[in-house]
């Protein structure tokens, strides 16, 4: 994802302005949009660390229970804040930009990722033994086809799909206007999260593809562009911090409620849930608000902004390994109090991910595989 500033129609946006330009000397990259992905990446490792304190807990009642519900309901749903980055910077409209130019540059971006990481984790489980009575090579070809060859690589099919319609939503969006594609943007997610609750209490849920995954995602994607650009979303920072505070208390109280009930995650944990996905766009809100304005900064704490922005998709595919190798290796969550546990456990999976996604970049048979 390119994070070259360009300036961006904003016609037909009304009581919104266009962002003024950085000076020269800080164009080249916007910090809110790094921060948006290292925000996002940590997250991430944050919630699956979360995640299996919450598998591992017996006592579903008690404080250690609601102390990790409450700190992953605040972080739930971070993977789709790298949804609304990407769109914020696919869908601008690049007038020199091909598109079998952009389908060669999203290729090497996810495409040879979704390749490489849907082989070696089914390698993975298939040396695991993760297959239970099921033929092997038909278990995995069904995963592969659902797009879950394992737990958190959902993502990236996700991504690709959005990608593949890229050049013909920017072209939409241009024709229509920022005002209308606003509109549109918050249609498709509202109609995502209600297809959600309808799926989820009249059917139990369905299954989804490798090819419609991106679907129901393409209103976060839409939102990240329409509101990369206003300036005037100050006003609208209070109400983003009401809903993303009520957002994250719908889902810390529906899941502690839920949860113990179904023995899993619940419904409300999902990222299309309503509460969640409110409580993402806020935070996309309340970023580009408080850090918009914000020069990025020179010196050691720019580079690392960079490096850790460069290495979050890497993070995001790499980090499972660390975790389960973790688990293997004796460090069972459940006997670490979660207090000293989760910061951790977190800590040395994002750091260790970091510094493997770096090593790849530095190899060239390897650059790609981790975005690079």
């Amino acid at each position: 994802m390119a994070t070259t500033a360009e300036p961006r129609s904003d016609r037909n946006f009304v009581s919104l302005e266009p962002v003024a330009p950085f000076p020269q000397q800080q164009q080249s990259r916007w910090w809110y949009i790094d921060l948006l992905r290292i925000f996002g990446v940590l997250g991430v490792v944050l919630v699956h660390v979360c995640s299996r304190y919450q598998h591992y807990l017996d006592d579903t009642a008690g404080m250690e229970f609601w102390s990790v519900n409450f700190l992953n309901s605040i972080c739930r749903g971070a993977t789709a804040l790298f949804i609304m980055v990407s769109g914020a910077m696919l869908l601008r409209h690049r007038p020199n930009q091909s598109v079998e130019g952009f389908y060669r540059r999203r290729f090497r971006r996810i495409g040879i990722p979704v390749a490489f990481w849907t082989v070696v984790y089914l390698g993975l489980r298939w040396i695991a033994g993760h297959h239970g009575s099921h033929e092997p090579v038909n278990y995995y070809a069904e995963q592969v086809a659902a797009g879950t060859p394992f737990w958190h690589l959902h993502f990236v099919y996700i991504i690709a799909g959005l990608y593949f319609f890229t050049p013909y939503l920017r072209r939409a969006i241009d024709a229509l206007g920022n005002q209308t594609s606003l509109v549109l943007g918050i249609s498709c997610l509202a109609l995502a999260s209600a297809n959600l609750l309808l799926d989820y209490y009249l059917y139990g849920g369905l299954e989804e593809t490798a090819l419609s995954r991106f679907v129901p995602y393409i209103g976060f994607y839409i939102l990240g562009y329409v509101l990369l650009g206003p300036s005037h979303l100050e006003r609208y920072k209070w109400p983003a911090l009401a809903i993303f505070i009520t957002g994250f208390v719908v889902t810390a109280l529906g899941n502690g409620w839920r949860q113990p009930i179904l023995d899993k995650e619940s419904i409300y944990y999902q990222y299309l849930f309503p509460s969640i996905a409110l409580k993402i766009v806020a935070l996309f809100i309340l970023i580009r608000v408080f850090c918009g304005s914000l020069r990025y900064p020179t010196g050691a704490p720019g580079k690392l902004s960079q490096q850790l922005a460069a290495a979050s998709l890497g993070v995001y595919l790499i980090h499972p390994l660390f975790l389960e190798a973790f688990e293997r290796a004796g460090l069972n969550p459940a006997e670490v109090p979660p207090a000293l546990g989760i910061p951790a456990l977190t800590f040395m999976t994002f750091t260790l991910s970091v510094v493997a996604t770096l090593g790849c970049k530095r190899l060239p048979y390897l650059r790609g595989v981790v975005g690079g």
